[in-house]
């Protein structure tokens, strides 16, 4: 029994151990995307799922997930579960009817607390919303024929089908 429990205590030193230094070893996180607001036919297809399902208010999604609203539809995201979204001052974005984005990179470097966001979107509009942001930060919606970057600001994009 003795050397069952000094055997016990040394694998959790060292299983410790091995989720510190593998903690230390990593600079990004991953961030966090949340569905704050839906009005209408709103889905989500999940980075590991094929299926698309029925978005919810609350809902977390990741990167590389995939959203889009169908006619007379909306939702809004906020990023990184900040506490106020009301008017324009968060990050964000709100989709409009008819529109699909997929979540490319949400990133965190915890070392220097850059973040990075990228949307891609390949029809449809949305309506982003950045605050400042610091460093080698970046904020970017990637459209089938540009890329739009800001740094601190709300702004429209609208990709329309030829």
């Amino acid at each position: 029994m003795k050397k069952l429990f000094v055997y016990l205590i040394v694998a959790i030193v060292v299983y410790s151990a091995m989720c510190e230094m593998s903690y230390g070893l990593s600079e990004y996180g991953y961030r966090d995307a949340k569905i704050v607001w839906l009005k209408g036919k709103v889905q989500v297809k999940k980075a590991d799922s094929k299926k698309w399902i029925d978005a919810q208010k609350g809902m977390i999604l990741k990167e590389e997930d995939m959203l889009k609203t169908s006619s007379k539809s909306a939702v809004k995201v906020i990023f990184d579960e900040q506490g106020s979204f009301e008017g324009n001052e968060f990050d964000g974005f709100n989709m409009e009817s008819s529109t699909t984005i997929t979540l490319s990179k949400l990133t965190y470097d915890v070392k220097t607390n850059e973040r990075i966001t990228i949307l891609d979107l390949p029809n449809g509009t949305i309506i982003a919303h950045s605050t400042k942001l610091e460093g080698e930060s970046r904020f970017e919606v990637i459209t089938p024929t540009q890329i739009v970057g800001v740094r601190g600001t709300n702004f429209k994009v609208t990709v329309g089908l030829q």
